[in-house]
């Protein structure tokens, strides 16, 4: 056997008595620092890491004053802990204990945290005479409300006397009474209503030419959506943006044209045409089936329709 004086020890964390005596392990302190962060059907417990300690324990309870010995035992975990499946609107009340082979020390001090799911604002316009009403919202009077994530809110479009209800945008679409709006995020709805006698003009805008672009306003987003339904008399303004590799030609049938800007005044069913163009005169095959049916020709501006053809650009 080696003599004493030849045996090198390294101990951390304890004093070692001699070549023949042991290690002290002693059992850790409270564990300080817990914090409760509540989210959504869910809890994280966390805390400052105690010197010497092997693993933690948490014991929890839905009343205030959990020990070590009422509280509902949770074994060999670590710091950040997350608990799920918690129910929303319940209190948690929970300690925190530090353990290692020496055993387990005191319970920390008590901390809690409520579990709420996560919600979002859910806002109502109320345009014209009537009211919207579903998912907490009584609108004219209440027009929004905080909805649960991913609750599916139906809501009600309901027109007064001498009012009729002409559709939703927004977060809904369509002219029927109930639109179902699911909260992935904040969203708002509108709700046009308008007098039962009001007159009705239905807008169409189409793009032409050799070139290619879009047309939006007031609803139009064309050549997606290229309709638009609006109460007599509405002007309507719209922009011309050409897509990269055309410019924008001129307009057709505009009641009132303003470079890549018309304004239509609706009263009467109207069509009218955006024209792009490429710069060039080439591709002009089948300009007339471009134009809809309108007498075409090709110029030096692309494919231009009607009365403009031999026009300036």
């Amino acid at each position: 056997m080696l003599p004493c004086r030849n045996v090198t020890v390294v101990v951390l964390a304890a004093a070692f008595a001699g070549c023949g005596g042991s290690i002290a392990i002693t059992v850790p302190s409270a564990p300080t620092g817990v914090t409760a962060t509540p989210g959504n059907g869910q809890g994280t417990l966390s805390w400052t890491a105690v010197s010497g300690a092997t693993s933690y324990n948490i014991y929890w309870a839905t009343t205030p004053g959990v020990t070590t010995a009422t509280g509902t035992k949770i074994t060999g975990v670590s710091s950040p802990y997350v608990q799920t499946g918690l129910s929303n609107g319940t209190t948690y009340y929970c300690v925190v204990t530090a353990v290692n082979s020496a055993g387990e020390s005191a319970a920390s001090s008590q901390v809690s945290g409520t579990p709420e799911a996560t919600t979002y604002a859910l806002s109502v316009q109320d345009n014209g005479n009537g009211t919207v009403s579903g998912g907490g919202i009584n609108c004219g009077t209440t027009c929004s409300a905080a909805i649960a994530q991913g609750a599916q809110v139906t809501l009600t479009a309901t027109a007064a006397s001498g009012s009729t209800f002409a559709g939703w945008s927004g977060a809904c679409s369509g002219t029927g009474s109930t639109c179902q709006v699911t909260m992935a995020g904040a969203e708002t709805v509108t709700a046009t209503f308008v007098s039962s006698t009001t007159t009705y003009y239905t807008l169409t805008v189409l793009t032409i030419g050799i070139g290619t672009g879009t047309v939006t306003g007031n609803g139009i987003s064309c050549p997606s959506d290229c309709t638009e339904s609006v109460a007599s008399g509405t002007s309507i303004t719209l922009t011309a943006v050409p897509a990269s590799g055309s410019t924008f030609a001129l307009w057709e049938f505009c009641d009132s044209a303003n470079g890549t800007t018309c304004i239509m005044s609706m009263t009467a069913n109207k069509k009218v045409y955006a024209s792009f163009t490429t710069g060039g005169q080439g591709g002009c095959d089948g300009c007339l089936s471009a134009c809809q049916g309108l007498s075409g020709c090709c110029t030096g501006c692309g494919c231009i329709c009607q009365n403009a053809c031999g026009g300036s650009c």
